[in-house]
């Protein structure tokens, strides 16, 4: 790990304006960061910028994640999912899932205690998705209440079927729920059409 900027302040609070490289990729970061007396918490407030970063790898994930380029501001609190309390403006260039590489995803909310609540939009193309409402990934039962549309996905190109498959929809969605054998909620699907390239359904 090498670092290359300034680091102005003191252990507990303290500017940061440099490059962080490790051998998972680079971190760029113009980041005020103010930590209470034991560690413990942290208020931050600030621009982040990834470049190559191996997410896959930093979360030990088996699912196809790769790399991510990114920039971002953020302000908040916490850094455990179900403590943080942070604003979050991201732009996401690219982003490495399942080896297809996603383009364009902006994402704009605030992170509160594990609730995820704002926009989301997606406007790769193979992939274009706006999605606006709330995710709560905490609890024993997580709760969804969102709006989502669905205007084009090809299956096929982002390596999530060895077939032709191509869907539209706009969803709008009430519900908990870790699966479908617990699902309670209401589920609402419109302006549906799918295609293999052969037969199509609307």
């Amino acid at each position: 790990i090498k670092y290359v900027g300034l680091f102005d302040g003191t252990l507990h609070r303290f500017q940061l304006d440099g490059i962080l490289s490790t051998d998972l990729g680079n971190m760029e970061s113009d980041l005020f960061v103010d930590f209470n007396k034991d560690y413990t918490n942290a208020n931050y407030k600030g621009d982040v910028l990834l470049n190559d970063f191996e997410l896959g790898a930093l979360l030990n994930d088996s699912l196809g994640v790769g790399a991510i380029n990114l920039n971002g501001e953020i302000e908040g609190s916490g850094f455990a999912l179900d403590s943080m309390n942070t604003t979050l403006k991201v732009n996401i260039d690219d982003f490495v899932y399942q080896d297809y590489n996603y383009k364009d995803i902006k994402i704009d909310g605030l992170l509160n205690q594990g609730v995820f609540l704002g926009e989301l939009k997606l406007k790769d193309p193979n992939a274009s998705i706006d999605f606006d409402g709330k995710v709560d990934f905490v609890g024993d039962s997580p709760e969804y209440d969102f709006t989502m549309l669905i205007d084009t996905i090809d299956l096929e190109k982002l390596n999530l079927t060895t077939e032709p498959l191509r869907l539209h929809a706009k969803m709008d969605m009430n519900f908990s729920g870790k699966n479908v054998n617990d699902f309670d909620g209401s589920m609402n699907l419109t302006e549906i059409y799918v295609s293999n390239g052969i037969d199509s359904l609307a």
